[in-house]
C-alpha cells in the first residue's frame, strides 16, 4: 500500500491538469495530499429548506 500512495503523490506533484478530489472526512486528508492543494470547496450539508 505504500508504494501506491507514493506513486499517486508524485504524480499528483507533477500534474498540471485540473483534478477533483471529494472525500467525505476532510480532516482525514493526509498532509502531503493536502499541501498539493490549491484550491478547497466545502459545502454545508442540506437543510430541508435546500
Amino acid at each position: 500500500r505504500n508504494e501506491t500512495v507514493t506513486t499517486f503523490l508524485r504524480q499528483l506533484e507533477y500534474c498540471k491538469d485540473i483534478l477533483f478530489l471529494t472525500k467525505d472526512r476532510v480532516s482525514e486528508i493526509d498532509k502531503t495530499v493536502a499541501s498539493g492543494i490549491d484550491l478547497k470547496l466545502t459545502y454545508s450539508p442540506l437543510s430541508r429548506e435546500s
